[in-house]
């Protein structure tokens, strides 16, 4: 279903001469026309296109991009402060979910040994509000 859209379901009913119902048939459009199908795909297309950091590869990549040539744009990463005297620095942000299942998986790695296989264990993360 999308934004809301369902199919439509029409439903024919059979009688007898008698007027006793002996059946129905009930026909429902394709959940995905073509035109559906087509918003997805585009959709996914755009999605597959997007880098790490949420911005389009193709401008990422852009020569337009690079820092050092005139015009086009460049990327700034982290927030912008500014101290008590003016001065402005560019620092990151902490995702403490992902800070917490990297520590997790860095005390799991330095108690199984450094050789330890981590292919397919999952480290859910777990919101925990403090009372």
């Amino acid at each position: 279903m999308l934004w809301g859209w369902s199919p439509r379901e029409h439903t024919e009913y059979h009688y007898d001469d008698a007027g006793l119902l002996v059946g129905s048939t009930t026909t429902r459009e394709p959940e995905f026309d073509a035109t559906q199908r087509a918003l997805v795909r585009t959709v996914q297309e755009q999605l597959d296109m997007v880098g790490p950091h949420g911005h389009p590869m193709d401008e990422a990549t852009s020569p337009l991009a690079d820092p050092n040539e005139p015009g086009g744009w460049y990327y700034a990463a982290g927030v912008e402060i500014v101290n008590p005297a003016g001065q402005r620095r560019r620092v990151p942000i902490v995702d403490f979910a992902e800070k917490a299942l990297l520590d997790a998986q860095d005390a799991y790695r330095k108690a199984a040994g450094d050789d330890a296989n981590l292919n397919g264990l999952h480290w859910p993360v777990r919101r925990i509000d403090r009372t």
